[in-house]
Parts: structure tokens; sequence; C-alpha cells
């Protein structure tokens, strides 16, 4: 290999973020904290074609902070670790894990987000609603779709243009997917279906951004309309 290569690291796998997330599902199991699966791993595993490049959880919990999740990860498993971000702007640091790399290739690690509900406006999901993929918790189809919305959305207006131009079109993409496979799966993202099993604040701020998407992308409004979205 030669040294050009060797410093290029090998992206994780779908494989490998699978077998991270049940080493995390189980951690937390281990303190009576149920978690799901969210982030575009929760997209893959739902049929969208993204690659996923990090590990995104939410842990069912209201008496850990977000710093006191990650120390039960370093503590339980020494291949997790924390790393300064390089993001100037964060308060926090992140927690990594060590991926298996080959003689000559360069280190491999992986993110893990860590979120509790509340964070990012992330409803509490009854239990009964989490979805089992891949023998994983995934987080259910109609909140997965509300958090893309609102990255999409909240992309839109957001000053700083790189992140416009980096991640909008995978968003619009992964939008477009989602919608699609509610749609062929007979799901209902109509007010009165969702009020049932969501908080309110959720399900109307998720009701005006898929409006907003809808009204940006015409071709959108009939799948929409399907899933009862849209009257």
């Amino acid at each position: 290999m030669s040294d050009k290569a060797a410093k290029v690291a090998r992206p994780v796998s779908v494989d490998e973020l699978c077998s991270l997330a049940k080493k995390v599902v189980d951690i937390f199991a281990q303190h009576d904290l149920s978690c799901c699966l969210t982030g575009d791993l929760a997209c893959a595993l739902q049929s969208v074609p993204r690659r996923p490049y990090d590990l995104v959880v939410v842990v069912a919990s209201e008496a850990h902070k977000q710093e006191q999740l990650k120390e039960m990860a370093t503590e339980t498993d020494p291949d997790f670790y924390l790393i300064t971000p390089k993001d100037p702007r964060a308060k926090h640091k992140a927690l990594c894990y060590k991926l298996p790399h080959q003689s000559g290739e360069r280190k491999r690690g992986c993110e893990v987000h860590v979120l509790v509900p509340g964070m990012l406006n992330i409803p509490e999901i009854p239990k009964d609603r989490i979805e089992t993929l891949r023998g994983l918790p995934v987080m259910p189809l109609p909140v997965l779709m509300f958090m893309k919305l609102q990255t999409w959305s909240d992309r839109r207006v957001s000053v700083q243009s790189y992140m416009k131009t980096k991640q909008h079109d995978e968003d619009v993409k992964d939008i477009r997917e989602l919608l699609a496979v509610i749609r062929g799966r007979g799901g209902d993202l109509s007010t009165k279906a969702l009020l049932e099993w969501l908080p309110l604040t959720a399900v109307f701020a998720a009701l005006g951004r898929m409006t907003e998407f809808a009204n940006v992308f015409p071709d959108s409004e009939t799948n929409w309309r399907v899933v009862g979205a849209l009257k």
C-alpha cells in the first residue's frame, strides 16, 4: 500500500455500524436504559439508499445527562474514547469507537452521537412504537421523517452556506426516500393518527415542515396527500 493510500482511512461499513450499535444498546441495557437508533444508519435500515458514516442513538432517560451516558460507554468498553471536537463551538467532548484496521492502514474510528428526548426537539417515543430491524431498536418512520425534515428546514435558513451545499441535496433525497417507504407501507402521517402517540407540539411542527417541503417540491405533493399529511 502506498503512503498516499495509507493516509485515507477506510470508511465504516453498515455491518460495522450495526455491530457497534449492538454494543451501545447492550451497554445502556446494563443500566436499565432503552434506546433507539436514528440518523443515517436508521435511514439505511429503513431501505433508504444512504451510506451512513456515524452512529446516532437516542437514550430514553431523564435522569442522565449526555456526558454521563458517554462515560457509561467508556467505562464499560475500552474501545470507546472521548475526543475534543473540531468544531470550536462544541461544549463537550465527542464519543468515538475504535474500529479494526489492517496492517499499513490508517487507524479508524467512528463517532457515536448520544442524544436524549428533548434534545433537537426529539419527542419521547413509546416503546411499542420502536421498530426492530436487524435485531436493533430503530426510531419509528414518522419520527425519523420528522428529524430529517427538521434538519432540512434548519439548513435551508442557515447563514452558513457550506451547510446548504454540503448536505441539502442529501436531505432532500432522504426525505423523498422516506416518504416513498412510508407510502409503500401504507403509513399514516395524518394529524389524527400521529396525535395518538406523539406530543401535539412535535406533530404540528412536523406537519408545518411537510407543507413547507411540498411547497418547495410540488412533485412530492401527491405522496404527502396519500399518507395523510396534506388535505
